[in-house]
């Protein structure tokens, strides 16, 4: 009796196809596509920063504002967000600049939304090779037989959020010393997501020495 039995894939296409896969679902993850460090700074790092996220949900700058200075806080660094003098709206530059004079601070961080859109692209169809197990009547036992499985190919869409973060010290009348891009691709919910974008920026500042490295 002739065997249905056929080949089966290779271990290193199937991990392949798993990772390749897995690469193209969106998981929330944060990256820094671009940063720039004024490369003439080289006063020591900042210890009490002001921290200003410009939300017009007062509830969603609170939760970012409060990610940041966590952070940047579990480093060593004194930091204060803002809404703690401006409880309901974002304050405007001469209203920082005052505060930020009045309470002694070095460094100044400042992050808002810079773009947000819809990506959409197609996840190609493949074909996979799967035991199934099957009665032979005529012989009274069992067997495993291997068919060939199609799975077609999809559209898939991700919301990629871009926020910009910079820092400035109050030296010198006051100067841009570092800014940044970091996207995150499908943000899960609000908490997760300050946090990892807080957490990614704070790591590079510290990195940078312009802030304590803990």
């Amino acid at each position: 009796m002739k065997s249905r039995a056929r080949r089966r894939p290779r271990m290193g296409t199937a991990i392949a196809l798993a990772l390749s896969l897995a690469a193209s679902s969106g998981c929330g993850s944060s990256q820094l596509l671009n940063a720039w460090r004024d490369p003439n700074y080289s006063a020591p790092p900042m210890h009490n920063v002001f921290v200003l996220v410009a939300r017009r949900d007062p509830a969603r700058r609170r939760l970012w504002e409060t990610a940041f200075v966590d952070q940047l806080k579990k480093k060593g660094a004194q930091a204060t967000p803002s809404y703690v003098y401006f409880a309901d709206d974002i304050p405007d530059t001469q209203a920082v600049r005052d505060k930020v004079r009045e309470g002694g601070y070095d460094g100044v961080l400042v992050c808002h939304e810079a773009d947000k859109e819809e990506r959409s692209h197609y996840v190609p169809g493949y074909t996979s090779t799967v035991p199934v197990t099957v009665f032979q009547p005529y012989w009274g036992v069992y067997s495993t037989v291997y068919e060939t499985v199609h799975h077609p190919g999809y559209v898939e869409t991700e919301t990629a959020v871009q926020i910009q973060t910079d820092v400035w010290t109050t030296g010198s009348g006051g100067k841009l010393v570092w800014s940044a891009v970091s996207e995150t691709v499908d943000p899960s919910n609000a908490t997760s997501f300050s946090r990892e974008v807080s957490d990614l920026v704070v790591d590079e500042l510290a990195k940078m020495r312009l802030i304590p490295k803990g």
